[in-house]
């Protein structure tokens, strides 16, 4: 029988199991509202979580930073910060889609840099949407680990939406 910890169980690197699908959904006033994710995307972050919680403090502390501002900015979110690993080949993909769950062309995404955070963590950004009507992450550059940054969504109308997110080990 083991004695391992959950936290020691969940610090073993292993493939990401799905992008983060971070969906942006149009209002009646046709303002950006993010979806909520999906169970299986929430348990994800929730071990990313573990993982970072249970490793070494020095991984820890700008962590711990990241998701307070975040869960100040955005409050009541479960999730309020989005963790990409390296080490998990974690990406994320974002879309818009109105009311009527149509996807949104030509949006661009771009990154920044919280608390003095390098820029340019990910290659090719700002990106605009493809042919698929979404922005594909990539992973984060391995310089670039143990920051805190922040999306910046902006639809072709102007309209702005932007989550915060983290990127570990």
């Amino acid at each position: 029988m083991s004695t391992r910890t959950t936290a020691q169980t969940t610090a073993t690197a292993k493939a990401a199991t799905m992008p983060i699908r971070i969906v942006l959904r149009r209002d009646a006033n046709g303002n950006l509202q993010q979806d909520s994710l999906t169970a299986a995307e929430r348990q994800q972050l929730r071990d990313r979580y573990d993982e970072i919680d249970g490793g070494s403090p020095g991984q820890a502390a700008p962590f711990y930073e990241a998701f307070y501002h975040a869960a100040r900015h955005h409050p009541g979110d479960p999730e309020p910060l989005i963790i990409v690993s390296r080490a998990n080949m974690d990406e994320m993909t974002w879309e818009i889609v109105d009311q009527s769950g149509v996807a949104e062309p030509d949006f661009e995404v771009s990154i920044v840099p919280q608390n003095g955070s390098p820029a340019d963590p990910l290659p090719d950004f700002p990106k605009k949407a493809g042919a698929d009507n979404k922005v594909h992450s990539g992973q984060p550059k391995s310089t670039h680990i143990r920051h805190h940054y922040k999306f910046e969504v902006v639809a072709t109308d102007g309209k702005k939406f932007d989550p915060d997110w983290y990127a570990a080990d």
